[in-house]
């Protein structure tokens, strides 16, 4: 669920607060999770009242990587949420994240 498996890899979007950027890896399973030097994610972030709000955005076609998630109009797809905090006791890989799929189906026109 929140890896991917080897003949099912995730394009995973990341965001460090402190940190100038996004950067997008592809992941196949626990372990393997790789940085996809091509990046076309852009972040835009705000502190507010102690929290932060976070904005991750890429150019609607992706790069032909195969590694990269494509999206067309029409499309449905599904992703998830992870979210790491260090305050919450939080290390290496554990964290917190969406026990479950959300759908994703993209406009056309």
């Amino acid at each position: 669920v929140t890896m991917g498996a080897q003949d099912q890899p995730i394009s995973i979007w990341s965001w460090r607060a402190g940190e100038q950027g996004g950067k997008q890896l592809v992941a196949a399973g626990l372990g393997t999770s790789e940085i996809i030097e091509s990046s076309q994610i852009s972040t835009n972030q705000v502190w507010h009242d102690g929290q932060y709000s976070v904005v991750i955005a890429r150019t609607m076609f992706g790069d032909s990587n195969i590694s990269s998630a494509q999206f067309r109009p029409g499309q449905h797809s599904r992703f998830g949420l992870a979210i790491w905090s260090g305050r919450n006791g939080e290390r290496a890989g554990i964290k917190s994240f969406t026990p479950a799929w959300y759908d994703l189906h993209l406009a056309t026109g």
